[in-house]
């Protein structure tokens, strides 16, 4: 987009989370986010 003095803007947009490398943390997370919490806790206990 160009204004009155002829000055060009220019927007860039995107998730700068997509860059950035997965953690184990994050790997874990995505693993127990669809699980509910009393399948999350049983698989706690058994992993002990």
């Amino acid at each position: 987009m160009l204004d009155r003095q002829q000055t060009l803007q220019v927007l860039l947009e995107g998730s700068l989370g997509s860059l950035r490398k997965k953690t184990e943390r994050d790997k874990l997370v995505e693993q127990v986010s669809g699980m509910s919490v009393g399948d999350l806790f049983d698989t706690l206990l058994r992993n002990q």
